[in-house]
């Protein structure tokens, strides 16, 4: 067994860059330098310093008998010398720093070399001081993301100008960059990371997108600006019923074309109350249908699940003007007199000619209008 080292020779005080801070990941991109105080016992001649850097606390194991050189032929391979004992650092290039993650633990063990000619000895080196661990985190968390629906299912194209995002990244990730263009616009930042997020699309021209994300972990790493998280989606016009206010006047007797908007899906459209309103042709499939008023009263239009809202049929008539000349009249109780003869009527004709509403033309109707000419 090799005899102690003198305490003046052990390595000590050693300074650790600035920045570079123990058990704390770091963000390292230029060469590393570590410096540290030489031993005192100069009379003695300093032959150098062996150090290496590795994933383990462990002191190495060292002979004194090994230690006539630094060099791989000594059974030290990846050894360096530090050739002017009197200014003792050690630099790691930044090309070896560029792969190291802040989950690799980095330790420096640094070792004096020495001739004992005092005790006469020969030969010695300090025992192996080891400073770490090092979190040198240089690399960029990456990840990917999802548009969702409701459910988080994935899809392929929306209407929702603000749509649900799925992040997942990895485990170091603190912030996330989310847009259109590939390029990192921090008005646009998600002041933290999560996997469930809202993305308002910024430009909400209907047509094909890609929505670009970038993460950065908590020492500053982002994801290089060539090499995103990408999601291509196609942003719909506004998938509801046109016109999509949620009331709409309809006249009574009058045809409205409905469309949904930014596809050419086929739909099934219903009427909530086929009395108010029909289908034109009975034509109720396709991405549009057109509807005719029938009567006075409201209805909602569905496609599929899509809903226009309320639509409310105004009359568009005056109730007992049979002629239209927007009076009420003798000769109007005379024409509605000669459409109680027929046994069916159109839409106008009830509309003007059933003065009392009970869908049906009779000379009760007339009688009726030609009272209300007098008034």
């Amino acid at each position: 067994m090799a005899p102690a080292a003198w305490a003046a020779y052990e390595v000590s005080q050693s300074d650790i860059t600035a920045n570079l801070l123990t058990n704390t990941p770091t963000k390292w991109t230029e060469d590393m330098t570590v410096e540290w105080t030489q031993p005192s016992m100069v009379s003695d001649i300093l032959n150098g310093y062996y150090y290496q850097w590795n994933n383990s606390a462990s002191s190495l194991n060292v002979a004194d008998t090994l230690f006539t050189s630094f060099s791989a032929s000594a059974g030290y391979p990846g050894c360096s010398t530090v050739m002017d004992p009197a200014s003792p650092k050690v630099v790691k290039p930044k090309a070896e720093l560029a792969d190291l993650n802040s989950g690799d633990f980095l330790y420096l063990h640094i070792i004096t070399s020495y001739l004992d000619i005092a005790s006469g000895t020969g030969a010695r080196v300090s025992a192996d001081v080891v400073y770490g661990p090092f979190l040198i985190d240089n690399v960029a968390p990456q990840g990917t993301v999802r548009i969702v629906d409701a459910s988080g299912n994935d899809i392929t194209s929306t209407s929702d100008t603000n749509v649900k995002v799925k992040m997942a990244a990895s485990a170091d990730t603190a912030k996330a960059y989310l847009n259109e263009t590939p390029d990192i616009i921090s008005s646009l930042q998600l002041t933290t990371y999560s996997t469930d997020a809202t993305y308002p699309f910024a430009n909400t021209t209907p047509g094909p997108k890609t929505i670009y994300a970038w993460f950065e972990d908590a020492v500053g790493n982002v994801t290089p600006s060539q090499s995103p998280a990408t999601y291509n989606i196609t942003l719909l016009a506004s998938t509801t019923i046109s016109p999509n206010t949620w009331t709409l006047d309809l006249a009574a007797g009058a045809t409205k074309v409905f469309i949904v908007e930014g596809t050419a899906d086929s739909y099934s459209w219903a009427i909530s109350d086929p009395t108010v309103a029909e289908f034109v042709d009975g034509v109720n499939t396709g991405n549009s249908v057109t509807v005719k008023a029938l009567k006075v009263g409201t209805f909602t239009l569905t496609a599929g699940s899509l809903t226009s809202g309320t639509i409310t049929v105004v009359q568009s008539f005056t109730r007992g003007d049979v002629n239209r000349d927007k009076e009420i009249t003798a000769q109007d109780a005379v024409d509605c007199f000669w459409l109680a003869f027929q046994t069916s009527w159109t839409y106008d004709e009830l509309a003007t000619a059933d003065f009392n509403q009970d869908n049906e033309v009779t000379s009760q109707d007339a009688v009726d209008i030609f009272w209300e000419s007098l008034k």
